[in-house]
């Protein structure tokens, strides 16, 4: 019975191990690899939340096309790991919840924050000042920082660290 256990225990940390390795952009073991569907892997550091996938191959369609799409700080900090990958600074939007993204001038100047979402009420939905079927709006006024290394803390302060594991 015991030795079942210990059988278990085994498929579940190497299962852990497959899941994360190690994030060529911070050197830290939080790289976590998830299978999106439709063949797309997805790698995101939850430490220093860079995020890359199997089809950002550098001068690909889809990375020429997130070049594109991205503001000018966020190119600026993309990074070409030693496979090819592009890897950009994540956006993290829950439509309930809130965003996490970055925030600042420069390369050097920049941060993660976290913006929350309040749900709009009846008379905000029925206004015409936002689109049709928006229920949420952001609440820059609750806009958090947390610095260059605080990915982590701008996930958990919208209480979606939990959700991201689960996932």
């Amino acid at each position: 019975m015991v030795e079942e256990n210990t059988n278990v225990l085994s498929d579940v940390e190497q299962q852990l191990v497959n899941t994360f390795a190690t994030c060529p952009h911070c050197g830290h073991t939080l790289c976590c690899h998830q299978d999106m569907g439709e063949g797309v892997e997805a790698m995101t550091c939850l430490h220093c939340g860079f995020t890359t996938t199997n089809q950002m191959q550098e001068g690909s369609e889809v990375e020429q096309a997130v070049f594109k799409r991205n503001p000018r700080l966020y190119r600026d900090l993309r990074f070409k790991d030693e496979h090819g990958y592009v890897w950009y600074p994540a956006v993290v939007t829950v439509p309930e919840v809130g965003m996490v993204y970055i925030d600042g001038t420069s390369e050097e100047n920049w941060e993660w924050v976290s913006t929350p979402v309040r749900k709009l009420t009846r008379k905000e939905r029925r206004s015409g000042l936002y689109k049709e079927g928006n229920e949420y709006v952001a609440v820059p006024a609750k806009t958090k920082k947390f610095g260059k290394n605080g990915y982590i803390e701008a996930l958990a302060s919208l209480g979606l660290l939990g959700e991201m594991l689960e996932n």
